[in-house]
């Protein structure tokens, strides 16, 4: 038998193999392969849709007990996020209370205190990967307004692109409620590369236990 007719096909029977096992594709060179165009544009579009995701947007890694908090130190990491300032943050059960206050969180079952321990302009961040241009960042602000000031009175969030500070949201809605009360806010920036890092930061007082980040998402 013809040698070329052989090989030809041996080939053309791995081809036929391969596609009743679990639909995959045929090798390069084999007789009939031609590349699925259905899932080159789901592979696509699982990419631009993956380009800019914010990971863990509500806190909820590590899983806390119900009830429970759990401060997170100066250069560690909690969760995909990094602490950044000089004192801790604090990752509260949507369920914990203090001083008659319960610490509901903005979405899922946790949320962080970037006002925890008391110092000024702690916060998180996260480099994430986006694409050239103009994008939307949205997020929650929480705010518990105690009568005795312990808590604190109103909330204060600075966010950062890359290190520069784009703006500043305030929410002092908690007042004459015994649980924490959220806003969103949303604002805009540009991306000059296919990274950025966003940072959020208190902007609360020293004294302010209570400055609520929860909710976030870039569009």
């Amino acid at each position: 038998m013809n040698r070329r007719f052989c090989q030809a096909l041996s080939m053309s029977a791995a081809a036929a193999l391969l596609s009743a096992c679990g639909g995959l594709q045929p090798p390069i060179g084999v007789p009939g392969a031609t590349p699925s165009l259905a899932s080159s544009q789901s592979d696509g579009l699982k990419a631009r849709a993956g380009q800019h995701n914010v990971l863990d947007p509500s806190f909820e890694k590590p899983v806390l007990n119900p009830g429970s908090y759990e401060g997170f130190a100066p250069g560690h990491k909690l969760g995909p996020w990094k602490v950044v300032g000089s004192a801790e943050v604090g990752l509260i059960s949507t369920s914990y209370a203090d001083a008659g206050y319960t610490f509901t969180a903005g979405c899922g079952q946790q949320s962080v205190d970037l006002a925890a321990g008391g110092g000024a302009k702690d916060g998180l961040s996260q480099k994430l990967r986006t694409t050239v241009g103009k994008h939307t960042l949205s997020f929650m602000v929480g705010n518990i307004n105690s009568s005795n000031g312990y808590l604190g009175k109103k909330s204060t969030v600075i966010v950062l692109v890359d290190g520069t500070e784009i703006f500043k949201a305030t929410n002092s809605r908690g007042k004459g409620v015994k649980h924490q009360v959220w806003s969103k806010f949303s604002t805009s920036f540009n991306a000059k590369s296919t990274s950025v890092t966003i940072t959020f930061k208190s902007g609360d007082p020293s004294y302010d236990r209570v400055d609520g980040l929860d909710c976030i998402a870039v569009k």
